[in-house]
């Protein structure tokens, strides 16, 4: 029996190897599908994206660089505007400045010359009056001496009462 149970299993047996080898090749079929290495025209094409893909890119890099030197030329611009400006606000406010100092200078060479000549007439003023006192005085100690005499003992007696005041002398 075990020769005739044995044939009759090799069907079984032959049955289920191939069906095992059936999905295997499916199995195979399948994963070739899926991981498979690109074909030729896939590859081409891939190549082809790649090189569309590098020229658009350089073509981006160039367009960067170009906007980058328009922004560096605009702002070099405005920089110039601008100092432009400030040089021209500079020497507006200096020649302004300088305006002002002179009107300042003019001013106080005014006050100067008005207080150096009050201050000449206040001296005039003072030495005129001084000289009216002095020779006031000068007056008064003449006329005691010629209103005087000398009693018997050489005292001087004065003969002029003493309000009695002259009147001022000319200048």
């Amino acid at each position: 029996m075990e020769t005739a149970d044995a044939n009759s299993l090799m069907p079984i047996i032959v049955a289920i190897i191939g069906s095992q080898g059936l999905i295997v090749a499916a199995l195979a079929l399948m994963a070739f599908r899926v991981g498979r290495l690109p074909s030729r025209e896939e590859s081409n094409a891939l190549r082809g994206e790649v090189a569309a893909n590098k020229v658009e890119l350089k073509e981006d890099v160039a367009n960067v660089k170009l906007e980058i030197l328009n922004t560096e030329a605009k702002l070099r611009q405005e920089i110039a505007a601008t100092e432009a400006k400030l040089r021209q606000e500079i020497a507006a406010t200096e020649a302004k400045l300088r305006q002002e100092i002179a009107a300042t200078e003019a001013r106080l060479r005014q006050e100067i010359a008005a207080t150096e000549a009050r201050l000449r007439k206040e001296i005039t003023d003072s030495k005129d009056e001084v000289l009216r006192g002095i020779r006031h005085s000068h007056q008064q100690l003449m006329l005691a001496l010629v209103n005087h005499t000398h009693n018997a003992n050489g005292q001087a007696v004065f003969t002029l009462p003493p309000e009695t005041e002259p009147a001022p002398a000319d200048n």
